[in-house]
């Protein structure tokens, strides 16, 4: 049984809260490469926010076109002011269905840096890289940037409240 909240105050909770971020952090990537779209919502709040940015357009202040538009509002997604997003569970799982059948895709996460903001909030922010592999070719580099993300502490455990992806 999970505590309600963390006491900020108690080391192995906090220890114990920054392990458990970090295998959520992991678990999306698992999640959505290899699992099915039922084990990438449950990683999510009902409500839960993942939104594709442009790192382009946020750091430098270029009109560089929003990554994966078209094939974000085909899944379901709605176009933001800063990119495209998919909010809820039905949508969510619309977006991790949504693969392509003949290419494997994996999310390579890395650095999470996990800040423990409340006794039931956190945040984090870590690099990724998405490599593609199409079927009898050589896997490529398809996409690099970094996530910056919210957690809530529920009853099932750490779950994500918001997952910005900057590519």
């Amino acid at each position: 049984m999970r505590p309600a909240s963390l006491d900020l105050e108690d080391p192995l909770q906090r220890v114990e809260a920054l392990l458990d971020i970090e295998r959520l952090i992991y678990s999306y990537s698992q999640a959505l490469d290899f699992g099915s779209p039922d084990a990438y919502v449950d990683l999510f709040l009902a409500d839960a926010v993942v939104e594709i940015q442009s790192s382009f357009r946020n750091h430098l202040s270029l009109d560089a076109p929003i990554p994966y538009l078209e094939e974000g509002l085909a899944s379901g997604g709605r176009r933001t002011e800063n990119g495209i997003a998919f909010q809820g569970h039905v949508s969510l799982r619309q977006f991790a269905g949504g693969k392509n059948a003949t290419v494997r895709g994996m999310h390579v996460v890395s650095q999470p840096i996990i800040v423990l903001t409340g006794p039931t909030t956190a945040t984090a922010v870590s690099y990724m890289q998405v490599f593609a592999q199409t079927y009898g070719e050589a896997p490529r580099l398809t996409n690099f940037g970094r996530y910056l993300d919210r957690f809530a502490l529920t009853a099932a455990g750490w779950k994500f409240a918001e997952r910005v992806c900057e590519v």
